[in-house]
């Protein structure tokens, strides 16, 4: 109860605000337009996970962001971008008058802190030196003063690359050298623009002149009027449904009589540099947050391309991100097989975006589908609807298509499990056996078992035919380090970094023992020793009769002990099981065959003949097997035929 009253309080508080801001120019002589708004060229998201898949953070069409902007009531147009204003050069290209604009993300070297700056009517030189500029957020501040190019701190409350909340000293330096901040924010909450708006309204003249003395530095080397702090607005809407829902007012005297002579781009970038501004609009909800979630993965759904496994594993990043990106890699490449799914997906995004679906389509959708049809149509409708009123009428509808769905999954669902249950599935299912039922990507798996992979490597290493090359680190099952990039040595690693970060993580030193750098040396060595040198070492290997490097001592005695394993012929044996090698090597009268499993489940293996057993990763005290195998799982087998 408490919450909610805060909450209306926080409503209506910015609701005066807002209306304040409403009356503070004359309606002739106003431009509206939204300073902080994206299109399909903001493509390389904040988001690890996104730049992991490689997607951008929405596919909006630059024509149809205009379309939405001029549908919400703007009169004025730019595209602010991050880190590029490639949008607003071609939209120009073809004649359509926009202010040449972006949102930078620059680096504040002293606090450690990432922040975004928006930046209004540079050239395409300007902007390849504002680019240059961005990682200290200083010297892209003095460039810009210098250039007269207008600024605006977007969102000031939200910054990022910290994990602690910034100090008041960061805040107040950002005071100094800014003159115009983002107080209207579309998608952040009531709290977080109100704060912002209260913040300087607050902020005196004699407390600019404290900081200036406290940070050694001149009112005037970053703002053109360091004392007049003012406010702007933008939707930073980046699906264009609530593109131009919020934005700022820009006073021009004489507007009308100015328009016949100048652009409207001309005038929005004077208003700007002069600081005569007035936020208006909307901030972000549960609704709307739902909504844009909803539509942008609509987005995904319909447009992702897989970014390759390599692309995956190489990429900056935690296993956990790397997990959690195949996961979502696997689910929308699974949803563009399903063509059904897809259709779907694709009418309650082009309904979102205003588009009725043709009556040819309601024809061809399944019955039980009707009423989600039918709700769609409505989200097209009220597309037509601005504000709060489109808002709702869309939260509405994707209640009940939500609730529609849940029930024909859920329905579905019981049907399922009660077939399932009556022909017997689940008697008897083992977990590995549920492991693979569930079909995840083998990118996935390849991050369980990797000791018993290891060891499975090693047999299939050393049974082959050739000659077989073990490269140092192997035999102990040594895994790629962790490099940071001021120990990065290669080369490649330096120039590529953080997309690829070289070779260095597999020639970290030999891991000998336990003590200090591995046993390898008595000081810092010429690049880190793993961080795992403590259990993965070949003096605690050396110990365990079960460890990788036991495996490979016994198998390299075994392949020395046999000359059908040094230069016998191959011959592969099974066909079928992606998750079963079998194949034997055969010289004369001598044949040894080699059984690998690969997959999590125990396997069945048919068999009339006896067969010695010569090496086995998990059977003990075994020496010779009468009739069926049985393989365990990642279990590497080798066998001798006493007859051939």
């Amino acid at each position: 109860m408490i919450h909610c009253e805060f909450q209306q309080m926080l409503k209506e508080e910015f609701d005066r605000f807002i209306i304040t801001q409403q009356n503070k120019f004359s309606a002739e002589e106003i431009l509206k337009i939204d300073l902080h708004c994206h299109d399909l060229n903001s493509d390389v998201p904040d988001e690890l996970i996104g730049r992991i898949l490689n997607v951008p953070e929405t596919w909006l069409p630059s024509e149809k962001l205009i379309e939405t902007l001029s549908k919400n009531g703007c009169d004025t147009f730019t595209v602010t971008n991050h880190n590029n204003a490639r949008s607003c050069y071609k939209l120009q290209d073809k004649g359509i008058d926009v202010l040449t604009a972006a949102e930078f993300s620059c680096w504040v070297p002293d606090f450690l802190i990432g922040i975004h700056v928006l930046a209004y009517g540079f050239t395409p030189e300007q902007e390849v030196k504002l680019e240059k500029l961005r990682k200290n957020v200083y010297h892209f501040l003095e460039y810009a003063r210098t250039q007269d190019i207008p600024t605006i701190w977007a969102h000031p409350l939200y910054h990022y690359a910290t994990k602690k909340v910034p100090s008041d000293q960061f805040f107040n330096k950002m005071m100094l050298i800014f003159e115009r901040f983002e107080v209207v924010n579309g998608q952040r909450d009531t709290w977080q623009n109100l704060l912002t708006k209260e913040w300087l309204e607050q902020t005196t003249t004699a407390e600019i002149d404290k900081y200036s003395k406290m940070f050694g530095i001149e009112p005037l080397q970053f703002c053109k009027d360091p004392y007049r702090k003012t406010m702007s607005g933008g939707s930073d809407c980046h699906f264009g449904i609530f593109a131009g829902m919020t934005g700022t007012y820009l006073h021009i005297p004489n507007l009308q009589k100015r328009l016949k002579t100048e652009t409207r781009s001309q005038l929005a970038l004077e208003a700007i540099r002069n600081g005569s501004m007035a936020p208006f609009g909307t901030y972000q909800n549960a609704e709307k947050m739902t909504i844009a979630f909803l539509d942008y993965a609509c987005q995904i759904a319909l447009n992702y391309k897989d970014p390759g496994l390599v692309r995956l594993l190489l990429h900056k990043g935690t296993t956990n991100e790397k997990i959690i990106s195949f996961l979502i890699s696997n689910l929308f490449c699974e949803i563009k097989r399903h063509q059904a799914t897809s259709s779907f997906i694709r009418i309650f995004h082009e309904s979102m975006m205003g588009e009725k679906p043709s009556l040819l389509k309601k024809m061809i959708v399944k019955p039980v589908y009707k009423p989600i049809f039918d709700e769609s149509v409505k989200i097209a409708t009220k597309n037509k609807e601005t504000d709060s009123r489109l808002t709702d009428g869309y939260y509405e509808s994707i209640l009940k298509i939500n609730n529609q769905l849940n029930n024909i999954l859920a329905t579905r669902l019981e049907k399922k499990l009660k077939n399932s249950y009556d022909e017997g599935y689940f008697n008897n299912l083992s977990l590995e056996d549920f492991i693979e039922k569930l079909e995840l990507p083998s990118s996935i798996r390849t991050y369980c078992g990797d000791e018993d992979k290891a060891k499975l490597h090693a047999v299939l290493l050393l049974t082959l035919k050739g000659t077989p090359f073990i490269y140092y680190g192997d035999e102990i099952g040594m895994e790629n380090a962790d490099i940071p990039k001021h120990k990065i040595r290669d080369l490649y690693g330096k120039f590529f970094y953080p997309f690829y970060k070289g070779r260095d993580g597999s020639r970290t030193p030999m891991q000998w023992n336990d003590t200090d750098f591995a046993g390898f040396s008595t000081t810092e060595t010429y690049l880190p020793v793993n961080k795992n040198y403590k259990s993965i070492n070949v003096e605690t290997e050396s110990k365990d009769e079960n460890s990788i490097y036991s495996i490979y001592k016994r198998m390299i005695t075994l392949r020395k002990q046999h000359d059908t394993l040094q230069t016998g012929d191959l011959e592969f044996l099974n066909k079928g099981n992606k998750n079963i090698l079998i194949f034997s090597r055969y010289l004369e009268n001598k044949k040894i065959i080699v059984l690998l499993n690969f997959g999590f489940r125990r396997k069945k293996i048919e068999n009339n003949k006896v067969l010695i057993v010569l090496f086995s990763t998990h059977k003990k005290n075994v020496t010779e097997i009468d009739g069926t195998i049985f393989l365990e799982a990642f279990e590497g087998l080798v066998l001798e035929s006493k007859k051939f």
